[in-house]
Parts: C-alpha cells; sequence; structure tokens
C-alpha cells in the first residue's frame, strides 16, 4: 500500500469516528423522535453515496460505449456495487426508522417505493453481469442498463416533492429545515461515507492510489480465456434484457401514474370539503339525533 492510500485509510476512518461523535454526541435529539432520529444522519449519508454511486456508473457506462475499454467497464461494475451495497443500507435503517417512527417497517410511499425500484434496477445489472461470459457483450450490456437505470435517480430525488409523501422533505425553500448543530452532523456524515465510498471504490477499481491495474482481474475473478458469445446466444439475450427493462419502467410509471391519479382525487375531494355549503347544518338545540 503507498503512503498516499495509507493516508486516504487512515483520513477516512477518523471521519467516520468523527461523525459518529457528531450524531451522537454534538447534535442534539430532535424534539418529538428524540434519539431514533439520529439514524437520519447516516440514513441520508449512505442514500447520497448511493446516487452518486450510480452517477459514476452513469459515466463510466456512456464512456464505455463511446469507446470500449476495459477500464471504464471496471469503474462501473464497482461503482454498481457499492451502489447497491449502501442503496441497501438505506433501505435497512429507513425501515428501522420507519418502525420506530410511523409504526410500521415499511410503506408503499412514493420515496420508499421508487428507492426500492432503484435497487430492483442495478440489482439487475449485476446479475446480467455475472449472466453474460463474453467480455464486450457483458459491458455492452451492462453499460446500456446503467446508463437507463440512472433515469430513476432524479425520480427518486424529488418523489417527496412531487407527490404527497410522508417522508421527511430535507429542504424547504432552497434550504434545509435543520438546527445548526444536526446541519454540521449531517455533512460530517455525509463526508465520512463519501471518502468511505471513494476508498472502497479504488480498492475495487484500481484508481491510481493503489498500484493496481483497472482492467486486471482481482481475486475470485474469472481468468483465462473467455469463449466468445454466439449471434444467436446475443439477439436473445438482448430481447430478455429489452423486455426485464420495459417491465421494470413499466411498473414504475404505472406506479407514478396511480400517483397523480390518487393526488387528483385528493385534491377534488379537499375542494369539496371547502366549497359553501359542503359542510351539514348544525342541529338546533335539544333535538334528538334519533327523532
Amino acid at each position: 500500500m503507498s503512503r498516499l492510500a495509507a493516508a486516504w485509510t487512515v483520513t477516512t476512518y477518523g471521519a467516520l469516528v468523527g461523525a459518529l461523535y457528531m450524531a451522537f454526541r454534538y447534535a442534539p435529539p430532535e424534539r418529538v423522535m428524540g434519539n431514533v432520529q439520529r439514524i437520519f444522519y447516516f440514513h441520508v449519508a449512505a442514500a447520497w453515496v448511493g446516487f452518486l454511486a450510480f452517477a459514476i456508473v452513469f459515466a463510466a457506462s456512456i464512456a464505455y460505449l463511446r469507446g470500449p475499454q476495459r477500464r471504464w467497464d471496471r469503474l462501473a461494475e464497482s461503482a454498481a456495487e457499492l451502489g447497491v451495497l449502501f442503496t441497501t443500507i438505506t433501505l435497512i435503517m429507513g425501515s428501522l426508522w420507519a418502525r420506530a417512527v410511523w409504526g410500521v417497517w415499511w410503506t408503499w410511499d412514493p420515496k420508499l417505493t421508487t428507492t426500492l425500484i432503484l435497487w430492483f434496477l442495478y440489482a439487475g445489472y449485476l446479475l446480467i453481469r455475472a449472466a453474460v461470459d463474453d467480455p464486450a457483450a457483458r459491458g455492452r450490456y451492462s453499460a446500456v442498463l446503467g446508463i437507463a437505470g440512472f433515469l430513476n435517480v432524479p425520480i427518486v430525488y424529488m418523489s417527496s416533492v412531487w407527490w404527497t409523501s410522508i417522508h421527511p422533505v430535507l429542504r424547504g425553500g432552497g434550504d434545509m429545515n435543520l438546527d445548526p448543530a444536526m446541519r454540521l452532523a449531517l455533512q460530517a456524515a455525509v463526508a465520512a461515507f463519501t471518502l468511505l465510498f471513494f476508498l472502497l471504490l479504488t480498492r475495487g477499481c484500481g484508481l491510481p492510489a493503489w498500484p493496481m491495474a483497472c482492467g486486471k482481474p482481482g481475486p475470485g475473478r474469472r481468468r483465462g480465456k473467455v469463449p466468445p458469445i454466439t449471434p444467436e446466444l446475443d439477439q436473445q439475450l438482448l430481447v430478455y434484457l429489452f423486455w426485464a427493462y420495459t417491465v421494470a419502467f413499466g411498473l414504475l410509471f404505472a406506479y407514478v401514474w396511480r400517483l397523480v391519479r390518487r393526488l387528483g382525487e385528493l385534491e377534488r375531494e379537499l375542494g369539496r370539503l371547502q366549497a359553501p355549503g359542503s359542510r351539514p347544518a348544525p342541529r338546533a338545540p335539544g333535538t334528538d339525533a334519533g327523532a
């Protein structure tokens, strides 16, 4: 390990310890939720890293399609693995938080549902990579999936704003709705998780901080000659890939359409209740309700 890598590792571990201190000792408890709200700092940090990882997959996939080089494919693969990992952490911590605050482990809220769909999209990305042996076909298919899957990221981010949601909205009026100490604790957690992400990414892909080549197979990866994929199998995999993502995005847009319709129904109901004469007239004193 080089000096830069060692310094980076020590800095990351120090940042994680500092983030733990900021979250559990420095930041005050939330007025309503109390100490259970401290999950929030790491829940948001893990979600941010998941978005960052999928953005790297998106950029590396575009670079691979423009010029199919092994380093871009390896970078996208490593980032996708970490993105699925941190999104899993996001879902688990969010579920724990929901159980304590809402009384349920899961609810089909727009934010939760779109995040789960995002997880399935990139889990499918990793499954496709594991299923295809030919390096060229694997890189090409996974690059298309990496680009298509990223389209869900802005939907996840804006879901609490676009649709009626019980999920907290971090920003309001362009600023964070947080106490200054809570804001610092959140920023410390985000910085620590970002350092941890790049530490894991460089170890997995071999960025310049480590004396590894991004195209070299790591431990446990396939070595030797891989038989080329046949044109028939190539076409069959492409058809499976097309229908799998068609179904995934179809479910996503069906859910969005359902939310839009439900929001319209709620707005009409609210307008009916607020309309003059919509409320029943009060009964006169002394009248019997059963008469």
